[in-house]
């Protein structure tokens, strides 16, 4: 079986497709995707001559059946001996910032040989921390002890990590959900949260704000709202040492140390980000229902086979093999809106798999670590869990948030939606949360 990559976030086929529809690159993508169909090189719209040597290359072994695109092995024998790439572009270089020119990108198959298993591992998730990594705490160099009366230290990956959080109203219990949300401190956060605050969080108990940076920043917030976990780190968002890991992981281990157990305990973490809209009601009906035979242990929009990391430097979401050496990614729920359930969070906090799972930039990796040592496997919903406004482009989903451009955003929609990501103004999130009220 080979396993593919396409995108950032494990995204599939399609979500790609639907995420890139860029006009000026289309007629380029699906030259390159839908080989499938009869592609002549008149059809590929080439405009540069490595696009021409590729595609020609790309129709010329589909002629011979001796690839796809998507890395499907030679008709004509088990073992082929060319190796199976496939191709996509790339809008945009690691710094988030929109190319001049997308860059197409050839990648190899990974073939997978045996199955992954805690006895032949071909992910990292059994791979623990050491003290010599780089986010890990070494011996003598612990920050102070933090005498706050809202404090804490959990540990994650190796490292020790500071927090404040209002220990008082999560140890009161009686929230069946509790749910963490990914947002920075300064920038665009605080505005994020207030819009979250007036709309889908607006009288619930129980919906907490991730957060990181200068205690500074967000002291007089903590103390007004009360929902605020905040961790004594840096606010790094990319690269090698995000903090997004500890965020997301701080927020299991806080929530499982502090909270109750028994029938004033809660049943489930759900993890989201700053710009999406969650319907409480609609998650409780999902993660809740009564009488169920499987329970859900782990939920979201997740991938169903293991992908392959992207090594290539110049993608925003590439890791080095420095960093994470094996083939292949554990499944895992992508990062917009994730459940996990009290099971799940106590076999990987008392089991100290979050203390000792090697450090991985990506949050939703981390987390499909986590389940793998507990051999948990995801419950996929990529209908309820909607990851991207699909039939927009991807300049509208960046629209900005002055008034001149409110049309341009993509109509807000909660029909059959537990959660929508790329959520990114107030006006927009207000529209959301009228469409949780009247149906739309």
């Amino acid at each position: 079986m080979y396993e593919d990559h396409t995108g950032p976030d494990g995204m599939n086929l399609d979500q790609f497709k639907r995420e890139q529809s860029i006009p000026e690159v289309t007629s380029h993508l699906m030259a390159l995707i839908e080989l499938e169909k009869n592609i002549t090189m008149s059809d590929a719209n080439i405009e540069t001559e490595e696009e021409r040597k590729i595609i020609s290359e790309l129709i010329q072994n589909k002629e011979n059946n001796t690839l796809s695109l998507l890395g499907s092995k030679s008709k004509s024998s088990q073992e082929d001996k060319s190796e199976p790439y496939y191709y996509y572009y790339y809008y945009y270089d690691q710094n988030g910032k929109k190319m001049d020119k997308p860059k197409l990108v050839r990648r190899n198959k990974v073939k997978q040989k045996v199955k992954n298993t805690a006895d032949s591992p071909m992910t990292g998730s059994f791979a623990n921390c050491t003290l010599d990594h780089a986010t890990s705490t070494k011996p003598g160099s612990s920050k102070p002890f933090d005498t706050h009366p809202d404090s804490g230290m959990v540990v994650v990956s190796c490292r020790e990590i500071w927090f404040r959080a209002p220990l008082r109203e999560i140890e009161e219990g009686g929230i069946p959900i509790f749910v963490g949300v990914l947002s920075g401190a300064g920038g665009k956060g605080p505005m994020h949260r207030d819009s979250i605050r007036s709309t889908w969080a607006r009288n619930r108990k129980g919906v907490y704000f991730l957060v990181a940076g200068p205690w500074s920043q967000v002291e007089d917030e903590f103390n007004e709202h009360r929902d605020l976990i905040w961790i004594n780190e840096e606010e790094i968002y990319e690269g090698e040492n995000s903090v997004l890991p500890f965020k997301t992981t701080s927020f299991l281990s806080i929530l499982e140390t502090y909270s109750r157990d028994g029938e004033l305990g809660y049943e489930y973490l759900f993890k989201t980000d700053d710009d999406s809209y969650v319907d409480l009601d609609k998650l409780d009906n999902v993660l809740r229902k009564k009488n169920s035979n499987s329970p859900i242990d782990y939920w979201g929009c997740c991938t169903m086979k293991n992908y392959a990391p992207l090594r290539e430097e110049s993608l925003k979401w590439h890791v080095t093999y420095k960093m994470y050496p094996e083939e292949l990614y554990p499944l895992y729920c992508q990062g917009a809106g994730f459940a996990t359930s009290r099971k799940f969070v106590k076999c990987a906090y008392e089991g100290n798999h979050i203390r000792n799972f090697r450090y991985n930039p990506f949050e939703d990796v981390s987390i499909g670590f986590l389940a793998e040592r507990c051999g948990i496997k995801p419950v996929s919903d990529t209908v309820q869990v909607s990851q991207y406004r699909a039939d927009e482009g991807h300049e509208k989903m960046k629209a900005s948030e002055s008034a001149a451009m409110y049309s341009a955003l993509p109509k807000a929609s909660m029909i059959g939606k537990v959660v929508q990501h790329r959520v990114k103004t107030h006006y927009d999130m207000y529209q959301h949360h009228l469409c949780t009220k009247n149906g739309c």
